[in-house]
């Protein structure tokens, strides 16, 4: 490819993905794919959809105007009184999965899920920063003292 295709490639490709999100988007709610969802939107889940729709929107630089505050209220929707932001439709799916990998592996580091509700937090805090906007309510569950530190780190996978 020369350098002038590359260019109208990639110059169709941002209009390409902006247009594939505008048809995931139904009623304040993006949808996981266009074939149709396991789940309706009157079901809480869906937080993933709208963190990855906000992170392409600004990789692209191009966050709809029209848009912007649904992708934070939604997001901001799953965050809990803890602080953390997670689907809960996540981790009831996820429960068993964790328990018979705990068992089978002898390793109980995600056994409550604290692992998953701590990526999809900080996920979610990336989406919002990306949205120019912050959490109702701050995390305050980080590791501060060095042992505190060390024994996140070694929890992680």
């Amino acid at each position: 490819m020369d350098t002038k295709s590359t260019e109208q490639w990639l110059a169709t490709l941002k209009h390409s993905i902006s247009h594939f999100l505008s048809l995931l988007y139904k009623n304040n709610f993006y949808h996981y794919s266009l074939s149709g969802d396991i789940y309706s939107p009157d079901v809480k889940w869906g937080l993933g959809n709208a963190v990855f729709a906000a992170k392409i929107y600004y990789m692209l630089n191009e966050v709809p105007p029209e848009k912007k505050q649904i992708l934070v209220n939604v997001i901001k929707s799953f965050q809990d009184d803890k602080g953390y932001i997670y689907d809960p439709l996540v981790q009831r799916h996820s429960k068993l999965r964790r328990y018979v990998n705990s068992f089978r592996t002898v390793n109980f580091a995600n056994f409550f899920n604290e692992q998953t509700r701590r990526t999809e937090t900080r996920q979610s805090f990336a989406a919002l920063c990306c949205l120019k906007s912050k959490p109702d309510i701050p995390f305050l569950h980080i590791p501060y003292t060095e042992s505190d530190i060390e024994k996140y780190i070694n929890k992680l996978d």
